[in-house]
């Protein structure tokens, strides 16, 4: 399990350690951050930083030397496992899908003292989460999915619900 976590965040440090493009021929490693398991990470690509969720908890990791990762933050902790993450570079904030513990809503524009803007205790476990506009879509596994309103982070709440054949674990959004 530890070799597949630490694999995961070395694939991603090497997508974006390299400037390569498509080329996948080249790919090659160059650095990892050895910490428990990991089921997500975001990147913010202007502030070279990484997001990755471990456990109840998150790192926040500047990676502008990807040989080099150096830990800014780990003061974000959870209430449930961290599975997926979203984040919105225009606010600066991060959206974990935090399994039994539901959604949460981070500010990290100061990435050294994130500040917990908001939470939404979701029905089901949230596997992931992905959001446009004023709108979480959370993968909520037996429950489905759920879209949650999140223009008010200190007050998100539930305005919609679509039942899926099998458990909802992930989400992605395109168009309307």
């Amino acid at each position: 399990m530890k070799k597949t976590v630490i694999l995961g965040f070395v694939l991603t440090l090497m997508v974006f350690g390299t400037a390569i493009g498509n080329d996948s021929l080249n790919v090659r490693f160059v650095g990892n951050w050895p910490f428990g398991p990991s089921h997500a990470v975001a990147y913010d690509s202007s502030r070279q930083l990484a997001f990755c969720g471990s456990g109840g908890g998150l790192y926040i990791l500047d990676v502008s030397d990807p040989a080099e990762p150096q830990s800014i933050a780990e003061s974000i902790r959870t209430r449930g496992v961290v599975k997926g993450l979203f984040y919105q570079p225009s606010a600066q904030r991060l959206y974990i899908a935090a399994k039994a513990a539901g959604l949460e809503i981070w500010d990290v524009s100061t990435p050294s003292i994130p500040v917990k803007l908001g939470c939404y205790a979701t029905p089901k476990y949230v596997y992931d989460v992905v959001v446009e506009d004023q709108y979480a879509y959370v993968a909520e596994a037996t429950a489905g999915l759920g879209v949650i309103d999140i223009s008010n982070p200190a007050n998100p709440h539930e305005v919609g619900r679509c039942e899926t054949p099998d458990d909802a674990l992930g989400v992605a959004v395109s168009g309307q």
